[in-house]
């Protein structure tokens, strides 16, 4: 998959035919934005952290790194084997690689988050920045946490909104899933970058 920008450019450039692809958009926000989640359209949001941070006071956030990579990926496990049959399968190559991440959570440029209820992993994320855009590659979260994908969510924009002077945060694509849609429409993206497949003519 390609930008719009990228298809446009081979279409102009190359005679090639752009197709967009449905359901791959990517999902762009505003960093400020989710990380304090001010304002009224996010009451329900900022509702939810504070409610977490009430309810589980000995939390705690952190970077993602070697001392905490294992517990990390302890918790995706689990998280993992909590999933029915069918999302496994839907998820598999996606787990795989999130996997993978967290063997190596410092190689490529990887940086993430992972939150904790006393020593207890609640919820992590992991993503990359490019430019002033923080990439959100993976978000997983214990929903016997009241909250806890809200804050997770909150913390790390914050978190990389300080370290690296972000402005935007592209949270990807929804696959065509409508609970996906829901979620990542409910912390109102300012837009969605179209993605597309790009194929060239076979020579005569």
């Amino acid at each position: 998959p390609v930008s719009r920008d990228a298809a446009e450019a081979l279409t102009k450039t190359f005679g090639a035919i752009a197709e967009r692809i449905e359901g791959w958009a990517d999902y762009i926000y505003d960093a400020e934005a989710l990380a304090t989640l001010s304002g009224h359209r996010y009451n329900k949001k900022r509702n939810l952290t504070n409610q977490f941070r009430t309810l589980y006071p000995d939390y705690s956030y952190e970077r993602l790194d070697e001392t905490n990579a294992d517990a990390a990926f302890d918790f995706f496990v689990r998280w993992e084997k909590t999933r029915g049959v069918d999302a496994e399968e839907a998820l598999a190559h996606e787990n795989r690689k999130v996997k993978d991440m967290l063997k190596f959570p410092l190689l490529g440029g990887l940086i993430g988050g992972v939150l904790r209820v006393g020593e207890a992993v609640a919820a992590l994320t992991i993503g990359e920045v490019i430019g002033k855009t923080l990439y959100t590659h993976t978000e997983r979260a214990d929903t016997s946490y009241k909250g806890a994908y809200q804050t997770i969510n909150a913390e790390f924009a914050a978190d990389i909104l300080k370290t690296h002077g972000i402005s935007e945060i592209n949270r990807e694509e929804d696959t065509g899933d409508l609970a996906l849609r829901q979620a990542k429409e409910s912390y109102f993206p300012v837009r969605l970058e179209e993605k597309y497949r790009v194929f060239f003519a076979s020579a005569e």
